[in-house]
């Protein structure tokens, strides 16, 4: 009687069956692995007919056994390798991450908790005592961490200066540049988002914030927004970007020229953009006298860098690249 074999990720289990195990409803819930050294797939279940070969139910081949060995091997080795690099990832953000605040312990148990739902929040207080409402199971954590430990914005933003976030998210940079600026005018077109961004203003008692739950794009009207399900962030107007969109909401949109004049605004000391992939069409569309009232534009770029660098440049700023897919724009034209 012939040994069967069930192809699994790490190597082959001997399921010590007749032939008729090929046709049972378990053999086919076991894992698939692609079969490297032909380009085809082995199906369950693999007949030992001699040492060195593997007949294959399913496409028929017959491949060197100890070749698709070492491939397997290399293969499993690189994806080890860069396992370990996200758990060393994971542990460096997770060191900051308590360094950064003091009831870490919190949404880090409800982070991993099976009991928590996607939407459930977490107060947290930082180490300066700033505190934010936030959702430890949608990516909020990242954002806290990304933008205070990593001080993505906070040493580009001038003392004493009119600012507005585009894409305020739930208001961690709002919050923070709120101490050092006079003004601080926050658009975030998701509601949830937008919530948990009143919620952040509120207790943290700030005066000098005002939140709009609006998008700016390229034209003022109503805007289909594809929702990100799985984060709180990445919401777009484009969602042809290889994520998984299966949701949409209307949202109320303005432009940057009604920005200025709706608040009131002779000038933008300081611009933050973060978006979601409508930083070139706002800026292609806003007038030259809107972006000469503009000091400095600091935008997070989804995509179309290179473009909004060399607009920026054609309009009168001067570019340079940052951290973590940032740019900065200082105008060299600025109206005062």
């Amino acid at each position: 009687m012939p040994h069967f074999y069930v192809v699994h990720l790490f190597g082959f289990y001997n399921a010590d069956r007749a032939a008729s195990v090929a046709s049972e409803p378990s053999v086919s819930t076991h894992p698939i692995e692609n079969h490297i050294g032909c380009g085809q797939l082995w199906y369950g279940v693999a007949l030992l007919s001699a040492p060195d070969t593997w007949v294959l139910h399913g496409p028929s081949c017959r491949c060197d056994l100890s070749m698709c060995f070492k491939v397997i091997l290399v293969r499993e080795l690189k994806r080890w390798f860069s396992n370990v690099k996200r758990m060393a990832a994971l542990i460096s953000a997770s060191t900051g991450f308590v360094a950064l605040v003091r009831n870490w312990y919190l949404p880090i148990f409800i982070r991993f908790s099976p009991f928590a739902s996607m939407d459930t929040e977490a107060l947290v207080t930082t180490r300066n005592g700033l505190k934010f409402f936030l959702r430890p199971k949608m990516g909020d954590l990242s954002i806290l961490n990304e933008i205070l430990r990593h001080e993505l914005y906070s040493q580009q933003s001038p003392v004493n200066a009119t600012v507005v976030d585009i894409g305020a998210h739930i208001g961690v940079f709002a919050v923070q540049a709120s101490a050092s600026s006079d003004t601080v005018i926050c658009y975030e077109p998701h509601p949830r988002n937008f919530e948990l961004l009143e919620k952040n203003i509120a207790i943290n008692a700030l005066n000098n914030v005002k939140a709009f739950r609006q998008a700016v794009s390229d034209a003022r009207g109503t805007k289909r927004l594809s929702v990100f399900e799985k984060k709180s962030y990445g919401h777009t107007f484009y969602p042809s970007n290889g994520r998984d969109f299966v949701n949409a909401i209307d949202v109320e949109s303005v432009t940057l020229a009604d920005v200025l004049s709706s608040n009131g605004l002779d000038r933008i000391d300081f611009l933050k953009m973060h978006c979601e992939g409508a930083e070139l069409d706002i800026l292609t569309h806003a007038p030259q006298d809107v972006l000469d009232r503009v000091g400095i534009i600091l935008i997070t770029y989804a995509r179309d860098g290179p473009e909004i660098a060399d607009l920026l440049t054609a309009r009168g700023f001067l570019v340079a690249w940052g951290q973590r897919g940032t740019l900065r724009a200082v105008n060299q034209r600025r109206v005062t």
